[in-house]
């Protein structure tokens, strides 16, 4: 299973509601070619994943990879969750 990534320096604009941000897609605009490598390496958030995600007030569009800014407390509980039910058991 893939895990999650969570920085806060990977897009180019601010997210202003993190409750009404629709994810990170392959068209996207990132930073810089780092951020892009990691976003094209990044797996499509299941979709089993991103209906909880919806069932939690969050508006994650279908087709987002599963890498989350760390640019606020919302978004960065967000990752740890998804982080947790993508760990192997």
């Amino acid at each position: 299973m893939e895990n999650i990534f969570i920085s806060d320096e990977i897009l180019d604009t601010p997210i202003d509601d993190p409750r009404q941000w629709k994810g990170i897609h392959s068209d996207t605009k990132m930073t810089g070619g780092y951020a892009k490598n990691l976003r094209d390496m990044s797996s499509i958030i299941p979709e089993s994943y991103r209906e909880l995600m919806l069932e939690m007030g969050f508006r994650i569009a279908s087709g987002a990879t599963m890498m989350i800014p760390g640019t606020s407390p919302e978004l960065v509980e967000l990752g740890f969750q998804m982080s947790a039910a993508t760990r192997v058991r």
